[in-house]
């Protein structure tokens, strides 16, 4: 991506209306690509890169091969079986997913301009006002595109929307710190308290993303913490310790932090790994049992003095 499409304008690969688990009231989801960290478990693998990506869904295709014909590049391949291959001769300008009759061929986030986002978002006003919602960025990591994030949060903030920011806090600090300025609320991920698991499970450190958490809390900014249940990797008893013990100190220190979510693990995503080409880890993990998040909630809520949800 160049510097002057991260300047004017950011990649995003939905956007979703009538929310009202990602922060308060009903709220517009603009999801934006790019994330630092692999997490095992992860349901959005079409966010990791950065850039717009064409996906082919063998099942749709009919053969009729105009995606073939109306490529400009001759990036796409068709094997005997009536398998799509795309080459790295692509240049994303998306024909063959506007050619093909039945959607085999997708791409999977575009480039938009702020207005342009700025109008979808405009659209729901009526609900943000009757539910005290707004929008709430997510991806991958907004903080990524930052320059787009920070355009689009202002844009939003100078029409009295309420703004929230979901983030993995693995980012620059600086850039956190001045997007901040513009969002009401933080929707915070920690994945596991353990840095050796944290660095297994999402390929990266847990380091700044803890130092970003505590960063965000001494600027006194609103801070919902998000915990994902994932059974065998971060739901042993040490693990729910060690997250209560963090969340209680942190509550202790800053009166910022609104309410503890757990997000029990779940596959709905699985289908996009085939989709993308990309082996999921996780595949005979079976979720938790609706009672064994219950007791891990109620073991929460004895240490830990603040209101708890299951599922956001």
């Amino acid at each position: 991506m160049t510097t002057e499409s991260m300047d004017d304008r950011g990649v995003v690969f939905k956007i979703q209306k009538y929310s009202i688990h990602d922060g308060p009231g009903i709220r517009t989801l603009v999801f934006l690509k790019g994330c630092p960290l692999r997490c095992l478990w992860c349901s959005n693998p079409e966010s990791w890169n950065l850039d717009p990506q064409i996906i082919f869904t063998k099942k749709r295709c009919i053969n009729c091969e105009k995606c073939v014909t109306v490529c400009p590049t001759q990036a796409i391949r068709a094997d005997a079986n009536g398998s799509k291959t795309i080459d790295n001769t692509c240049d994303l300008c998306s024909k063959c997913t506007r050619t093909c009759p039945t959607g085999a061929l997708e791409l999977i986030g575009k480039y938009m301009k702020v207005q342009d986002v700025v109008k979808v978002i405009e659209q729901d006003m009526p609900f943000y006002t009757m539910s005290n919602g707004g929008i709430t960025l997510s991806g991958g990591e907004p903080v990524l595109q930052f320059n787009f994030s920070k355009a689009l949060l202002k844009e939003c903030k100078q029409r009295g929307i309420h703004t929230a920011i979901e983030t993995s806090g693995h980012c620059n600090w600086e850039n956190l710190r001045e997007l901040s300025e513009y969002a009401d609320l933080f929707l915070f991920d920690i994945k596991v308290l353990d840095r050796t698991k944290h660095c297994l499970f999402t390929s990266v450190s847990n380091e700044i993303v803890l130092e970003n958490l505590e960063a965000l809390a001494k600027l006194k900014k609103k801070i919902v913490i998000r915990y994902p249940l994932i059974p065998q990797r971060n739901d042993s008893d040490e693990d729910i310790d060690a997250l209560a013990n963090f969340v209680k100190n942190l509550v202790s220190k800053y009166d910022v932090i609104n309410e503890l979510d757990l997000l029990p693990y779940h596959r709905y995503g699985l289908y996009k790994y085939d989709l993308l080409g990309i082996d999921y880890k996780l595949i005979n993990l079976p979720p938790l049992a609706d009672s064994e998040v219950k007791v891990i909630k109620e073991k929460l809520a004895k240490h830990v003095n603040l209101k708890i949800q299951v599922g956001g």
